[in-house]
């Protein structure tokens, strides 16, 4: 078989005598040298050729769960404040353990979770942060208004990252009960604040390589 090399020859000829018969027709994908292979059959009298075309593989880009020379602003409901301290407890745990520091955090307090959008915007638009990171937390009442806060929140959330290409996450937790918002703050189920600061150090590291 004949050697060949991606940077030499794009497509490159073999010839294999009697390795398959008239009329057979198939196709195989590999990858090889981190390029990839497709192979075309040509059937000719008495062998196949195959015409070997070297495809260029798609580039990924991947964010790094790293904090370093990165600064974070967080943006805290005071509502729930049993919640939502141990919230942002979890994010600034995170971003310090992931090799941030904690004097390139910025803490605003606003009184509940409606009002995290207002001082979200502010944040993000003033060129201080690398990202916003939003934290709340919503308990279900006796009527739907947990539902429209949320979504009126995660909506807003949404629009001021298109707007300022900041990256603001999404840390604001709904719940039926009391129990359920501590699962989510620290218990069985985790801690949605570490959840929101690693999707905003991730975020950071990726528009850099964008």
């Amino acid at each position: 078989m004949q050697v060949f090399d991606p940077a030499r020859d794009r497509s490159i000829r073999i010839a294999r005598g009697n390795v398959a018969r008239s009329g057979d027709f198939f196709r195989v994908f590999r990858v090889f040298r981190g390029s990839l292979l497709r192979f075309c059959p040509l059937q000719l009298s008495g062998c196949s050729i195959f015409a070997i075309h070297f495809l260029p593989m798609p580039t990924e880009l991947h964010g790094q769960l790293t904090a370093a020379d990165a600064s974070f602003a967080i943006v805290v409901s005071r509502f729930n404040d049993l919640i939502t301290k141990r919230l942002l407890e979890g994010a600034i745990d995170t971003i310090v353990r992931h090799g941030g520091n904690a004097d390139r955090i910025t803490i605003a307090w606003v009184p509940g979770a409606f009002e995290i959008t207002l001082a979200a915007a502010k944040l993000a638009k003033s060129g201080k942060h690398s990202a916003v990171i939003c934290l709340g937390a919503v308990i279900q009442g006796a009527t739907s208004h947990h539902e429209y806060i949320n979504s009126q929140v995660a909506a807003g959330i949404m629009s001021i990252t298109r707007e300022t290409g900041i990256p603001v996450t999404f840390g604001v937790i709904t719940c039926q009960s009391m129990d359920q918002a501590l699962d989510r703050a620290g218990g069985k189920v985790g801690n949605k604040g570490n959840d929101a600061a690693l999707a905003a150090i991730e975020m950071v590291s990726l528009l850099k390589k964008i």
